[in-house]
């Protein structure tokens, strides 16, 4: 079994998954936001509308049931799965993921960990959706992890954009 990955205890008549409180296990790998769309050669300007996105990637070294991803103050629109067997859900501004132990544990196996990208939409009326100058990067995000239903992993991160507001595209 690779380090840092759960270890279950068999119990009598139940199963309890152990899950370390190390939060190095579970790193954000990147999360990301989208620049408005480009106007005459230089990034930004142009309002995302429907297309405004944001996305996470998650790097675990230990299996997780559920994850929560929590981008404060705004309001999404959907999430989509990141894998097979994977489902997500949304409800205001917080994408709530049922996760594929299964995957993960292939993943641990394979390379001591597994990871995974979440990517959501937010409404057509949420002001990142209009905005011409930054889009959805900077947005606060708060991810939990959930093991064993229970916390075991809370963070906080921003989302960041190749280009700024006025930058010539290459």
């Amino acid at each position: 079994m690779a380090a840092g990955a759960a270890t279950a205890n068999v119990a009598p008549k139940s199963k309890h998954i152990v899950v370390p409180r190390n939060t190095k296990l579970c790193p954000i790998a990147e999360a990301n936001g989208v620049l408005g769309a480009s106007s005459g050669g230089f990034a930004g300007g142009t309002p995302l509308g429907a297309n405004a996105s944001g996305m996470l990637t998650l790097d675990c070294g230990y299996i997780a049931q559920e994850l929560k991803i929590t981008v404060p103050g705004h309001q999404l629109a959907a999430a989509k799965p990141p894998f097979v067997g994977t489902s997500c859900s949304v409800k205001g501004d917080t994408v709530t993921c049922l996760l594929n132990t299964d995957e993960q544990k292939e993943g641990i196996s394979v390379a001591g960990a597994w990871e995974n990208t979440f990517i959501w939409t937010f409404k057509k009326t949420d002001p990142v959706a209009t905005n011409t100058r930054t889009g959805t990067c900077g947005l606060k995000v708060d991810i939990t992890v959930m093991a064993a239903g229970t916390s075991n992993l809370t963070k906080s991160t921003r989302t960041v954009c190749a280009y700024a507001y006025g930058d010539a595209l290459e």
